[in-house]
């Protein structure tokens, strides 16, 4: 080889082992990213009270914006009216479903909640 074919040679594994330490580079950040990605909870916290309605005292939730259908009395919408989700049904293991259940029967949304029982 003379010296031209050379420096040809040595440019082109230049270029091969730059172009090579930028993809490994890359598939690396695309790992930590995807691992992060599927580390994170959503909604990081879930809240006591489904959407839009109001936290007071324990685990009851007024409704404020008088939104879906509940809390009724004999059928009919109670304005301003509380759910109580302090019973032992809504309480351990199976709770977070019973509470999806109650919000899909009152036609009201509970993001983190609301999905558990399609």
């Amino acid at each position: 080889m003379d010296e031209e074919q050379k420096s040809k040679w040595m440019q082109n594994m230049a270029i091969f082992v730059g172009v090579a330490l930028v993809l490994i580079y890359l598939w690396r950040q695309y790992k930590s990213y995807k691992e992060e990605i599927a580390a994170i909870k959503w909604p990081r916290v879930v809240s006591n009270c489904p959407d839009y309605f109001v936290s007071e005292s324990g685990d009851k939730c007024r409704n404020v914006f008088n939104l879906g259908k509940c809390p009724a009395n004999n059928g009919i919408l109670q304005p301003n009216g509380v759910l109580d989700f302090s019973g032992a049904e809504f309480k351990g293991m199976d709770g977070d479903k019973k509470k999806c259940e109650r919000a899909k029967a009152c036609d009201i949304t509970w993001e983190g909640i609301d999905n558990l029982c399609a």
